[in-house]
């Protein structure tokens, strides 16, 4: 299953919550980005990965639960791995347009804050 409205609709300049996210990690991280492990939650397509790429993160892995983006995401070559489950325990956790009516909800949190090492 194709997701054209994604491309179209979420643009640069009318959706711009990956850029903040990748601008924000990067602050965080500002050595050996290519040893940070990260996870994005609700990836979709992997707008996320595409802005964290440009700061030379390239430890990320992805969690979305639809195979149509997550088979979208995974053809960027961007993600190590994509999930539709958690499985690990990561350095930097983001999300980016995930939270909200209908999407994760507020108690989804603490499972994230779960997979996140200390000081994460």
């Amino acid at each position: 299953m194709s997701f054209p409205f994604v491309n179209k609709d979420l643009k640069s300049n009318t959706y711009n919550g990956p850029t903040y996210v990748a601008d924000e990690v990067a602050a965080c991280f500002p050595d050996s980005r290519d040893k940070i492990k990260i996870i994005d939650i609700a990836c979709g397509t992997g707008f996320v990965g595409e802005k964290l790429a440009v700061y030379g993160f390239t430890n990320i892995d992805g969690l979305d639960p639809s195979a149509g983006m997550l088979s979208q995401c995974k053809d960027k070559g961007l993600y190590k791995n994509v999930y539709k489950e958690f499985c690990d325990v990561y350095d930097c956790l983001v999300v980016s347009g995930g939270m909200g009516e209908g999407q994760i909800p507020c108690s989804g949190i603490h499972e994230m804050i779960r997979i996140v090492k200390p000081d994460g």
